[in-house]
């Protein structure tokens, strides 16, 4: 089991739990998301960090990682989170207030976006030793011109981790 959380943007139905950290990239069925992910996951894991990751006609791919710690045992961290996606600039991911950040700008990405898709967030603290707040989610999307291209122009929400010994 791991900790984190993900938010995600694909295919996939309401009420899909998802795969905390691992976005939608373990989910049956789910064959199109793209997930800006934040691995908490003992300290100095190899997997712990932060990520943007796709799957893509059912193949999973990360396409941007940081591996590091994000949080100190007995210690909480407190900032915001930014991810933007656009079809022609791809993916970004900014963190602010972890111990390990996310400063991808404009990633490539294959995925392709559809006013059918949702969007999602992922999280679970495995072991209950760590609680996950997210707080002041705003989703902002805009269809440029009759393209049908979808642009995820702004996610961004406010996070608290805390984790116990």
């Amino acid at each position: 089991m791991a900790d984190g959380l993900s938010f995600n943007y694909g295919n996939f139905g309401l009420g899909v739990l998802g795969s905390a950290e691992e976005g939608m990239q373990g989910e049956a069925g789910v064959s199109e998301n793209l997930s800006f992910e934040i691995d908490t996951w003992m300290n100095f894991d190899p997997e712990q960090g932060v990520n943007i990751a796709e799957k893509v006609g059912g193949t999973p791919a990360d396409l941007a990682f940081t591996n590091g710690s994000i949080l100190d045992d007995g210690g909480s961290v407190t900032g915001l989170a930014f991810a933007s996606w656009d079809p022609a600039l791809g993916a970004s991911f900014i963190t602010t207030g972890l111990d390990t950040n996310a400063a991808f700008l404009n990633v490539p990405t294959t995925f392709a976006g559809s006013e059918d898709f949702i969007f999602g967030l992922s999280s679970r603290v495995g072991g209950a030793n760590q609680d996950v707040f997210v707080d002041n989610l705003s989703i902002t999307t805009a269809v440029p011109e009759p393209t049908g291209a979808l642009l995820l122009g702004l996610s961004s929400f406010g996070f608290i981790f805390l984790r116990r010994r």
